[in-house]
């Protein structure tokens, strides 16, 4: 085990990754909230059906915050429906 956690520790300095914040968690747990309104509404007939998962956008490699300002701008330009 230690080796793997040595490995690990290793990969996340490479990467420049740590130990979860507790801003990270907050903000992790609001994108999580936010997707269960929005699959609440969905369900209830207020939003549109989502579209498939090849019209998405890719969000691997964004910071939340980055993720949560894209979200902000689809919201603001209302192509969330």
């Amino acid at each position: 085990m230690k080796t793997i956690a040595r490995r690990l520790r290793r990969l996340e300095h490479g990467f420049r990754l740590g130990p979860e914040t507790e801003s990270e968690r907050h903000l992790r747990a609001q994108i999580e909230e936010g997707r269960r309104r929005v699959a609440d509404a969905r369900a209830r007939g207020v939003l549109a059906p989502a579209t498939s998962e090849n019209d998405r956008d890719d969000l691997s490699g964004l910071s939340l915050e980055e993720i949560l300002q894209r979200g902000r701008a689809r919201v603001a330009m209302g192509s969330y429906r």
